[in-house]
């Protein structure tokens, strides 16, 4: 079964630009968009911002060093 996730009409916009600041593996995972939506409601979009922007450095650099340990091994 599955649940709309439903985003009051004031959040549309800010949603929107916050869910494009999401790692693409990322972007359509339902509890992501709830996850950003129930903090976006709480605390607003800077603090939403901030955390999205700090996630994707640690994202990021993980990513980098799976990449330059399978560099090593081949």
């Amino acid at each position: 079964m599955k649940t709309k996730l439903f985003i009051p009409k004031n959040l549309h916009e800010p949603f929107g630009r916050l869910i494009n600041l999401i790692p693409v593996l990322y972007r359509n995972d339902k509890y992501v968009h709830q996850t950003v939506l129930e903090y976006l409601e709480l605390k607003g979009e800077k603090f939403v911002r901030d955390g999205i922007k700090d996630t994707r450095k640690n994202f990021y650099s993980k990513l980098r060093e799976k990449t330059l340990k399978k560099q090593i091994k081949s």
